[in-house]
């Protein structure tokens, strides 16, 4: 649409969440649970063909990345977790960046944050 580049993060393989979200759902028409299944892997072949880059936090889901049609070259992991380390007041990069000050902050969804939007706290 607007030819920017895409990079997708994925915390979870949201196909997969969303196959047993359905797979469980009873509130879903069975015969429509496959083709609603189906939609949800279109998708993310689709996502995966338009990024230029795609992360995930942990190996595994890395290679089911790749399993589901990712290209390997696009995959890379990001790992949850801090240095804290390199924050500790007397640690060199903290001098250098932080004029030995220490900060912190969170990103991430929070159930006060109407439909899941991202806050910043």
């Amino acid at each position: 649409m607007h030819h920017a580049p895409v990079l997708l993060t994925e915390h979870g393989i949201y196909t997969r969440e969303r196959e047993e979200e359905i797979i469980r759902a009873e509130w879903v028409v069975p015969s429509f649970k496959n083709r609603w299944i189906r939609f949800f892997y279109m998708l993310s072949e689709e996502i995966y063909r338009r990024a230029y880059r795609v992360t995930s936090l942990f190996t595994n889901a890395r290679r089911t990345q790749i399993e589901m049609g990712c290209a390997a070259e696009k995959c890379i992991v990001i790992p949850n977790g801090v240095q804290y380390e390199r924050f500790l007041p007397d640690s060199p990069e903290a001098k250098g960046r932080l004029g030995g000050h220490w900060c912190g902050g969170s990103f991430g969804t929070d159930q006060r944050c109407k439909n899941d939007d991202l806050c910043v706290f």
